[in-house]
Order: C-alpha cells, then sequence, then structure tokens
C-alpha cells in the first residue's frame, strides 16, 4: 500500500474546492486498498492569506510527511482522472526521482501543461522573464501577440525533465528525506523553479509521466488578479530564484567573457581563475542561451536499444580555462569563421541525466593541446563516466598496451553549459577519418557493426546480420555523401569474406587476423558485457583488394569489470565465434591465444603500475576533488581514485586467472 498525503491550497474557489475533493475521493475509492490518502486543505482568505507554499507549509508543520510514500501539492481548479492513484501506486518510481510531473490536461489550451521546462534556464533568460514582470506592458504585448502563437510539444515522452508545472507536484519520499518540508518565502509563483532546483542540488531528478493523469481548469484564483499585482507577485520571486540559484554560476561567465578578446589566432587573453582551477574547465555558452533537445526514440519491435532523433545542432562560444589562463578561445560563433556548435551525442546515454555532447570547431584547433598540427581538427566529444569512475581511463589504457590501431586520446574537464555546472566530463578526440584517428584514404570507409541500424537512413546486412540484432552502418563516407557503388562494394566485400569464413577457406585473405584477435581480447581482459553498445567499429584503407578490413577503436566502457567469470558479449556475435570456432582455419584463435601468451604477465604489471602513478599523482588528487564536485552535482555515490584502483586491481587478477583457464579449455562461446 502506497501512502499519500495531499495538501491543497483554496483561495475563493469552494465549488472548484468540492468538486476536486470528490475527484481525490472517487479515485482512492477506485484504487481501493493500494492506497491510503489523506488530504489536507488550506482555505486561503483576505485576512490570512500566506500565498500557495506558504499555506502549504503551514499544513505541513503538524504532519509528519516522513511517514508517506509521496506528498501531493496542489491548487484546487483541477480533478483527478479516475486512474490516478492507480497509475501512481503502479508507477516504479526511480530511486533518484525527488518529483514526479504527471499529465496535466488544460481544458482551455487543450493540451498537456507538461513537461513545462526541459532543461534548465540559462541566467539570461531568466533575466528576460525577469523584465516582462518588471515593465508590465512588456507581459501584456507579450501575452497578446508571442504567447498565442507559441507551439508546444504535444507528443512528448516519459522521461527526465527539469520541471514540471506547479499545479499539481508529487513529491517522492526521496524529495522529502532529503529536501524536508517546503519552505518557500515568496508569496506566489516561481514554485516549479524553486523545487526544481532544490532537486537539482539534492541530486534528485524529476520525471514526466503521463499516465498519471489530471484535468486543470486554470487560474481560477489568479485570474481575479489584477495585472500590476500579478507582475510585482512575479518579479519578487524572480529576484529570489535568480539571486539564490542563478548568481554564481552567472558572475563566472560574466567575468569570463569580459576578460576573453579574441585574437587574429582566435586564441583568448587570459582570464580569471575558475572555480575549480584544479583541472580544465570547458565554458560553452550557445548562441541566445539555446537549449540543447532531442527527440528520444525507441527501438522497433524485434530490435534492440533506445536512441535519439533530431538532436538541434546550437552554435556557441567556448572557452577553456586552467589555473588562470585560457587554454582555448573560440570567439563568438560565426558559421565558417569561429565558435563551435554543439548537440546531444548518444543513444542510450542520452536518456540519463548528465548528458554527452559532440562539438565542431569553425576552425581546426587541438583541444588537448599537444603543440603539433597534426592532431588539429574540428570534430570533439564530451562524453561521461557514467559511474563517476574510472572506466574510460582503463579501457583506453588496455587498448593502448594491446596495440590496438588507434587509441582516442583525451583528457578530464569540469563543463559548464549556459552558466550551469556539468560536473566532470572527458574531452576526448572523436571516431572520424584522419592519420592520427582512423587511418583510411579517401576512398576508404569505417564502418559498424551496429544494434542502432534501425536509427540510421542507410544500412546493408549480410548472411550474419539478418537478424534484427545488428546491420552494418557507415562512419565514413558520410550516408549523405556515399554512392550506391560505394555501398555495393563494401557489401559485396563483407559477403565474400562471410562465404570463405563459412565454407571454411582462407578468411585471412580478407581480414587483418591480428586486428581482430587484439580488439576481440581487449574485450575479454576488460569483461565488457555490454555487446550492443561496445561500438564495433571497422575500416577498409580503400577500395582495392590491397586493403583488408581491420577492426577499429575500442569506445563506451560503461559495462566493464561487471563479472569476473564470463565470455564478454563480444563471443555472442555470429562473425567473432565463428572466427574464433573455424575448425579448419584456424588463424584468429592461433592470433588470439599468441597475443594473450606474450601480454598476459606484462600487460597486467603495466596497468596495475599506471594505476598506482595515477593514485599517487598531482591527476590523481585533482580527479578526486572532480569525483566530489561530480557527485555533489549528480547524486552519485561518493567515491575515491584509490577506491576505484584498488577495485579494478581486484577484479583483474580475478579476471586474469580465468581467462588463463578459458583460453586453455578453448571453449570459445
Amino acid at each position: 500500500m502506497k501512502r499519500i498525503a495531499i495538501f491543497c491550497v483554496s483561495y475563493h474557489s469552494d465549488k472548484e474546492r468540492d468538486a476536486y475533493l470528490t475527484s481525490i475521493e472517487a479515485a482512492a475509492k477506485k484504487a481501493g486498498e493500494e492506497v491510503q490518502v489523506d488530504t489536507f486543505v488550506a482555505n486561503n482568505t483576505e485576512a490570512d492569506n500566506p500565498g500557495y507554499f506558504g499555506a502549504v507549509k503551514k499544513l505541513m508543520q503538524d504532519v509528519d510527511v516522513a511517514e508517506y510514500d509521496y506528498a501531493i501539492v496542489s491548487n484546487v481548479d483541477l480533478t483527478l482522472a479516475e486512474d490516478f492513484f492507480i497509475n501512481l501506486a503502479a508507477y516504479d518510481c526511480p530511486e533518484d526521482t525527488g518529483w514526479i510531473a504527471p499529465r496535466i490536461w488544460s481544458q482551455l489550451e487543450g493540451r498537456d501543461r507538461n513537461p513545462q521546462r526541459l532543461a534548465r534556464p540559462t541566467r539570461r533568460k531568466m533575466q528576460i522573464l525577469k523584465a516582462f514582470y518588471q515593465y508590465p506592458l512588456l507581459d501584456t504585448i507579450y501575452h497578446h501577440t508571442a504567447y498565442r502563437r507559441k507551439k508546444y510539444n504535444t507528443q512528448a515522452e516519459p522521461g527526465t525533465i527539469y520541471a514540471g508545472h506547479g499545479s499539481l507536484i508529487i513529491l517522492t519520499k526521496h524529495y522529502l528525506q532529503k529536501c524536508g518540508k517546503i519552505d518557500y518565502p515568496i508569496f506566489l509563483f516561481c514554485e516549479e523553479l524553486f523545487l526544481a532546483e532544490n532537486c537539482r542540488q539534492a541530486g534528485l531528478t524529476v520525471r514526466y509521466e503521463p499516465s498519471i493523469r489530471v484535468n486543470d481548469k486554470e487560474h481560477v484564483s489568479i485570474g481575479k488578479m489584477p495585472h500590476s499585482v500579478y507582475c510585482q507577485h512575479n518579479l519578487k520571486a524572480m529576484n529570489y530564484i535568480i539571486k539564490k540559484f542563478f548568481t554564481i554560476a552567472f558572475l563566472a561567465i560574466l567575468l569570463l567573457t569580459a576578460g576573453c578578446k579574441d585574437d587574429k589566432n582566435n586564441h583568448s587573453e587570459p582570464s580569471p581563475v575558475p572555480q575549480n582551477p584544479e583541472l580544465p574547465t570547458v565554458m560553452i555558452e550557445t548562441v541566445n542561451g539555446e537549449e540543447l533537445t532531442c527527440e528520444l526514440v525507441q527501438a522497433p519491435e524485434g530490435c534492440l536499444g533506445q536512441s535519439i532523433r533530431n538532436a538541434n545542432k546550437v552554435g556557441a562560444k567556448m572557452v577553456i580555462v586552467q589555473d588562470g589562463q585560457t587554454l582555448y578561445g573560440s570567439g563568438d560563433y560565426q558559421e565558417s569563421e569561429k565558435g563551435v556548435t554543439i548537440k546531444i551525442r548518444g543513444n542510450s546515454s542520452a536518456y540519463k541525466r548528465k548528458k554527452g555532447y559532440k562539438l565542431k570547431l569553425q576552425k581546426k584547433a587541438d583541444l588537448l593541446g599537444r603543440n603539433d598540427a597534426k592532431y588539429e581538427d574540428k570534430e570533439w566529444v564530451l562524453i561521461t563516466d557514467e559511474r563517476t569512475s574510472l572506466n574510460t581511463l582503463i579501457g583506453l589504457k588496455v587498448s593502448e598496451l594491446l596495440g590496438l590501431p588507434w587509441t582516442p586520446a583525451y583528457k578530464f574537464v569540469y563543463l559548464e553549459l549556459n552558466g550551469d555546472p556539468r560536473g566532470l566530463y572527458l574531452l576526448m578526440e572523436s571516431v572520424k577519418r584522419k592519420a592520427t584517428r582512423l587511418d583510411v584514404s579517401k576512398e576508404g570507409y569505417i564502418f559498424e557493426l551496429d544494434p542502432y541500424w534501425w536509427n540510421e537512413d542507410l544500412y546493408f546486412e549480410t548472411r550474419m546480420t539478418e537478424t534484427p540484432e545488428v546491420k552494418y552502418t557507415f562512419k565514413y563516407p558520410d550516408p549523405e555523401d556515399i554512392t550506391p557503388e560505394q555501398v555495393s562494394y563494401l557489401k559485396g566485400y563483407m559477403d565474400e569474406m562471410e562465404e570463405a569464413l563459412i565454407d571454411y577457406n582462407h578468411y585471412q585473405e580478407y581480414i587483418d587476423v591480428e586486428s581482430f584477435a587484439a580488439w576481440v581480447l581487449a574485450q575479454d581482459i576488460l569483461g565488457n558485457f555490454d555487446g550492443f553498445g561496445s561500438n564495433i567499429f571497422m575500416t577498409k584503407y580503400d577500395n582495392t583488394p590491397n586493403s583488408k578490413i581491420k577492426m577499429g577503436n575500442l569506445w563506451d566502457f560503461d559495462a566493464i569489470m561487471s563479472t569476473p567469470g564470463e565470455w564478454s558479449e563480444s563471443h555472442r556475435y555470429p562473425l567473432f565465434v565463428r572466427l574464433l570456432t573455424n575448425g579448419s582455419d584456424t588463424s584468429m584463435a592461433t592470433a588470439y591465444e599468441k597475443l594473450w601468451d606474450a601480454q598476459k604477465d606484462s600487460l597486467f604489471i603495466k596497468l596495475y603500475a599506471y594505476l598506482d602513478r595515477l593514485a599517487a599523482s598531482e591527476e590523481g588528487k585533482n580527479l578526486n576533488q572532480a569525483f566530489k564536485v561530480d557527485t555533489e552535482r549528480w547524486g552519485r555515490r561518493a567515491t575515491t581514485v584509490e577506491e576505484s584502483i584498488e577495485k579494478a586491481k581486484a577484479w583483474f587478477e580475478e579476471r586474469r586467472l580465468w581467462l588463463e583457464e578459458a583460453i586453455k579449455s578453448k571453449k570459445w562461446i
């Protein structure tokens, strides 16, 4: 049984209040023993009117809210759907949820009032909103012009948002435990921003769930308020929210941009020390504070995964600073001239609160500061290490020690996006055709054995990829530029390779066996159990018989070091299984075993020594501080470099022993 407390506030709305209470009673009765609902009502009057959340605060004073699973805060110009409590009780609420935003259907506008805000507003946007209430004529003009033409998202998917609508708010037990009872000192307005910021600071999420439904009659009380009074209350609320939650980040950006002047090399003068000087800070400010958005999509029936579409690419200014020095300055965005573009990247990772981003500089530069023109490029990524650990660092080190064709270079950085500190990221080289990245000619190919093929415009299948789990997609050439002849050539080549493999012929004439062996061995050493998200890149240098298919780089290390006693997920792919178990041509298995025998002693020694040096280094100390910053921002379990290293070393010791026996047994599946 779920215990639910409802704190509702009425002001000259007796008829609406009674209808609301009737709907609560009907929905509770419909849910039966699934819920226990206690309702507390505040009837504000002219003589005693503490406002919306002021009244809620008074109601909560005499209630032990810790006893409840949910505390609902609401107006009374609403009615609940009959299945409201049924769906709320059945909702599988993630532990990091602080606020559930239901479907609030506006009868006046014929739309869902949620999600109210998908992303956190910038300081600049807050100041613009404030101006509307500071000068009421602007608000009047807006509501008679742009507001009427405003387009809303009418097909929003369930998931994480920044803030819901304030007419009905479902606070979870986790919110009440971490943030306490409501204590908002403002009479009216901006309540949503107050709660959203409390959730953000406590590491909690706001989740939109449209199966939980409410009907909204809207503005019964405030609709009677004079416009001038309405603007006065909004202005006071905006001033409070900006001062409490948006001032520090804004001042950092203001000082930074005031101290940066573009020179002819598109770099900037030294800027003030950022908030966290021990690691580089990447500060990005989009043009007009435009928010980054994307459409979340689920795999079709029979396919796997979840991904995104229509990620908007936004122009921005980017500055990288460290210890009082400007390492890089892009200048203000000007297409093809200066600045950068940024957009959300990833597949399932894009569903998380802490998102990854793709950067494209308008002018080439090496953001990792290696002082060599060969590394300069326009394309870079900001990726997250989901567990706030050393997974990516460890994965890339194993790649380097095994000598894979390319291991992406990176550095740890802090990210601030439109004044919002986003925590710890890895600024990294992206996967692309380049002599210092994946080295193929202009006539060559970079392609992927891709579980997300269903979200691509161009793909091809072979005999071993006839199931809907994976197909081949193109990284280079770009699908928009590739010709039918190029698709036909690569598909034909892969068909011939698979035919040779299936018929026990000389498949090594088609593939670089050593690179395949190194790639699979790396996956096995790391114990990567996310085979359908591990980014299986392959390359072919050109379109002649002189070049063979090579395995590309390792990427995506969220699921490494999970369980020590199983093969990695690569052993589930028909291609790799057939390569390892081919009875008449053992080239792949032989290359794998030979590489293991050559590396099994030295690799782990070198890996442990590298990790020990990291723990004792200044970088390790800086990462410990960065882990704390990230934990405070996202509410994850606190960890340290030392803890991560000791855990990794213990895991690898067990893994090493298991691999030794498993490889001897030659039971590859």
